[in-house]
């Protein structure tokens, strides 16, 4: 297992690494400065984990969330599992071959949304009380909040929404770009089923 997760960080992927990060670093920098009801962080994860497998998405994830933490908000660091979760789905989704088409792509973006409603929602309520502030999302809790005074209810109602959103705008934006690149590059054809 070791030795396949190690085959993955190639030159290549070690170069990909990076210039993913910088793509969620991007897109993070736009959701918060616009106060999007979105995030916009996880299209380099995806794209990176298609190409270059499951354990080269899961780096991106945490270098992203690091450097979102250290330099946008220290909130980042709490959901940092929230992007390694959705990585893991990413590498899953993408050694099965599901980024190679728009309409396969449905499958990944159902998966991350309810992998990340239940994770995210759960940190949220957790660790922040509900509402963390860091972009338009935090308007709908508060919003959902005022309507039914319950507290789950309205961060996972809020989250289902703006997880939906967002990781559909991720995932086939990501669908797009891989259909641009060479197949023999993709994930789905440099890894086995049994690879990470």
């Amino acid at each position: 297992m070791l030795k396949k997760i190690k085959d993955q960080f190639t030159t290549s992927s070690l170069v990909l690494i990076p210039i993913a990060v910088g793509i969620n670093l991007l897109g993070n920098f736009i959701a918060s400065t616009l106060k999007l009801p979105v995030y916009l962080d996880l299209i380099g994860t995806t794209i990176a984990g298609a190409i270059g497998g499951g354990a080269i998405a899961v780096a991106v994830a945490v270098f992203s969330s690091l450097f979102q933490g250290l330099f946008i908000n220290p909130i980042y660091f709490p959901f940092m599992i929230v992007s390694v979760v959705n990585a893991l789905v990413i590498g899953y989704c993408a050694k099965r071959g599901f980024f190679r088409s728009l309409k396969l792509a449905i499958i990944p973006w159902i998966s991350i949304v309810i992998v990340s409603t239940i994770v995210s929602s759960f940190v949220s309520i957790v660790v922040f009380g509900g509402v963390t502030g860091a972009t338009g999302s935090s308007v709908l809790t508060a919003t959902f909040m005022a309507a039914t005074k319950n507290i789950v209810k309205s961060v996972v109602s809020s989250t289902i929404i703006v997880e939906s959103l967002d990781k559909g705008i991720a995932v086939f934006i990501s669908a797009i770009v891989l259909k641009k690149i060479p197949a023999s590059m993709l994930n789905q054809k440099q890894h086995t089923e049994e690879d990470f």
